[in-house]
């Protein structure tokens, strides 16, 4: 295969037309830097977004021409030469626009900025049930511990005053009076003391 005849077995397309393209790119310095060239421009313009009605309509005006013969080898070659080159210019123009659009084109990457709060201390929990239950009987026995302490005073109070009648009635008596751990002692001297633990009590502290 000669050198201008790759491009019309590319464009005719087929496995045996590609096995034969390749054959001759191997031992062919030339065609093989412009099939590499061709490979970067296609890589390059697989971003092309589709192309419009208008741009198809081009191009298939473009890719039209005289039928050739069947038996004028030259006139295919170049019919195929044609496409081609018309294909290349659709490309080519489909690139173009691409990159002239304005807003396109390399973009900053956008960074997330997340809205920071002020440190906001962490809300008391709620006591649980079992809690509230627990502090309101613990304060129901504080009561009744304050309730009994109060008793016991009173009950003392009244023992005092009993003891302090029983000898009001002895001195009354007149007979002696006798106190806890002290010696007889007669009524007479006794009398200022018995008179005032004797008195009427109406409120205690």
């Amino acid at each position: 295969m000669r050198c201008d005849q790759v491009a019309a077995s590319l464009a005719a397309g087929g496995p045996f037309a590609r096995v034969r393209a390749r054959r001759h790119l191997a031992g062919c310095p030339s065609c093989a830097r412009d099939a590499a060239r061709l490979g970067e421009l296609t890589r390059g313009l697989a971003g092309v977004p589709p192309l419009t009605a208008a741009q198809r309509a081009l191009w298939a005006s473009a890719a039209m021409g005289p039928a050739p013969t069947a038996g004028d080898g030259r006139a295919r070659r170049r019919a195929s030469l044609a496409a081609a080159a018309a294909i290349l210019a659709a490309i080519g123009l489909a690139a173009w626009h691409r990159l002239s659009r304005p807003g396109d084109g390399p973009r900053e990457p956008v960074v997330a900025r997340v809205p920071t709060t002020p440190d906001v201390p962490p809300a008391a929990a709620e006591p649980s049930d079992r809690e509230r239950l627990a502090r309101e009987w613990l304060a129901r026995l504080d009561r009744l511990d304050r309730e009994l302490e109060t008793l016991r005073r009173e009950a003392d109070l009244l023992d005092v005053r009993r003891d302090a009648e029983a000898l009001w009635g002895r001195y009354a008596a007149g007979g002696r009076v006798a106190s806890r751990g002290v010696p007889d002692v007669p009524a007479a001297a006794a009398g200022p003391a018995l008179a005032t633990l004797s008195r009427p009590m109406h409120t205690f502290p």
